[in-house]
């Protein structure tokens, strides 16, 4: 029965696949289409042996060992790949992931799993710079245990493969704790105790030296000042200001990779109020964006290291300007001062630290690199920010193309004062075809300096371009209808 009634099912079921418009699988809800008969048929599991180019890879787990504090490994990943690394924490341990693609365009990503074999709550920063980093800064263990960092492609593209380097840091076992007088680095005394066997010794790793404070002189108005710091040190450049005075401090690594920080004191010594941005862009840079100077005196730069990589050292450049000193004074028939010196035709804004105006301002950015402008704004203004580049790519070309000819796709982001990205825009789509990029009628949530950064799209382009603020929403194009002309009589 089974031999005579086959040829018949089959007969039957190639007429009703024809005639049917589509039949779901109630067990595997997939459809297999040919398109050659345009015959849909059912798959049952397993549907192939060849995988579909646009099915997630199988994830692999390779155990590839222990990683210790202070140290940085290496691995290349292959497609559907997740390397494993290992270290044992204590509950409230300090520790600090970072890792790199070493140039080899790998979009990576980790996710470090807890004892518990859980992945563990905690946020991780990627970015897209000279190179592309996955990065936790600070973050406190909340168990003690064996920790898992699973490196593996980033999540949005599973597929792409290539080259990375993981390194791990512990700060409770590498910066000593303070004493009570609150020295910002305590020497050191080595115990005679040894921390659990499961812990690497603590004279494994250099501690923190005592902090030393290093004289450097003064630095004027529009000068560029250059240093080293070493282990521990921090540099100290003076400058006179008088109250109201509007400056603007630029720290730069000038590709050392030194991972620095600096600190605004005051005539009295204080720490200033003063808002300190850092970014690790084409080169890693801290700056503190047109602040006002509250009293006269002298003022003290501090350039040290980051404070969660204290043990930080390298190569900096240090830059002063004073608006005051650097922009002309308003002739006395002028009813307004504008808070920052609009640049002039012919200017190209290369310092992170861009005054931007209402209006056109103009800039340009390298391949893989990218341009911060800054503007003061007030809590409900409302603007819109256009960036159109001199020679604007099309959604259509290339990057081989884009390369060729000089074409650019921009991107832009818009940051409030404490770092939070409250914008951000690829493409205006109000143009066909267009790789410009729009933010239209973004309402200012808060008073202060907002910092408007300019990409190209995956830093795949570069070239000249406008940076376009005006007040209100920008005005959609409208088209006059043609009038209709009555003959005369």
């Amino acid at each position: 029965m089974a031999r005579g009634c086959l040829p018949l099912a089959l007969l039957v079921s190639f007429f009703v696949g024809v005639t049917a418009f589509f039949l779901v699988d109630q067990v595997t809800d997939e459809l297999v289409l040919e398109p050659t008969a345009m015959i849909i048929t059912r798959a049952p599991l397993p549907i192939s042996a060849t995988p579909s180019p646009f099915a997630m890879p199988q994830s692999n787990t390779i155990a590839f060992g222990a990683i210790e504090a202070g140290q940085t490994v290496r691995g290349s990943i292959a497609e559907g790949e997740r390397h494993a690394w290992t270290f044992d924490g204590v509950a409230g341990d300090t520790i600090s992931i970072t890792l790199d693609d070493e140039g080899s365009g790998f979009d990576h990503f980790f996710t470090l799993v807890g004892p518990d074999g859980a992945p563990v709550d905690v946020f991780i920063d990627h970015l897209h710079s000279a190179t592309i980093q996955s990065f936790i800064s600070a973050f406190n263990l909340p168990v003690s245990g064996p920790y898992t960092i699973e490196v593996h492609a980033h999540p949005d593209i599973p597929f792409v493969t290539g080259d990375y380097a993981l390194t791990f840091a512990n700060l409770t076992l590498t910066t000593a704790t303070p004493i009570p007088s609150n020295t910002p680095f305590a020497t050191f005394e080595p115990s005679p105790t040894l921390p659990p066997p499961t812990r690497p010794p603590l004279t494994n790793t250099p501690l923190a030296a005592a902090a030393q404070t290093v004289e450097r002189g003064t630095i004027e108005a529009g000068q560029t000042v250059r240093g080293s710091v070493a282990e521990g040190e921090r540099h100290a450049w003076t400058f006179e200001g008088e109250a109201g005075d509007v400056v603007s401090i630029v720290l730069d690594d000038e590709g050392s990779f030194f991972d620095h920080s600096l600190t605004l004191l005051g005539p009295d010594g204080r720490e200033a109020d003063a808002t300190v941005f850092h970014a690790h862009e084409a080169t890693i840079q801290t700056w503190v964006p047109d602040y006002s100077l509250p009293t006269n005196g002298t003022y003290t730069i501090e350039v040290h290291a980051h404070p969660d990589f204290p043990l930080g050292t390298g190569d900096y450049a240090l830059t002063l300007t004073n608006l005051r000193l650097t922009t002309a004074t308003p002739s006395p028939t002028q009813t307004h001062t504008p808070t920052f010196a609009p640049p002039t035709a012919t200017a190209t804004p290369v310092s992170v630290a861009n005054p931007a105006t209402l209006g056109d301002n103009r800039g340009e950015i390298a391949i893989g690199g990218g341009e911060v402008w800054f503007y003061q704004g007030s809590a409900g203004d409302v603007i819109s920010i256009s960036v159109i580049a001199d020679n604007t790519a099309t959604r259509s070309t290339t990057n081989e193309e884009r390369l060729e000819r000089g074409l650019l796709d921009t991107t832009v982001s818009v940051r409030d004062s404490a770092g939070n990205e409250i914008a951000f825009n690829d493409d205006n789509m109000t143009i066909e075809n267009s790789t410009d990029s729009l933010i239209d009628g973004l309402v200012l949530p808060e008073d202060g300096i907002y910092a408007i950064e300019v990409r190209s799209w995956e830093n795949r382009s570069g070239g000249a371009y406008t940076l376009k603020i005006v007040t209100g929403s920008v005005p959609t194009a409208t088209t006059t209808p043609t009038p209709t002309l009555t003959p005369s009589a």
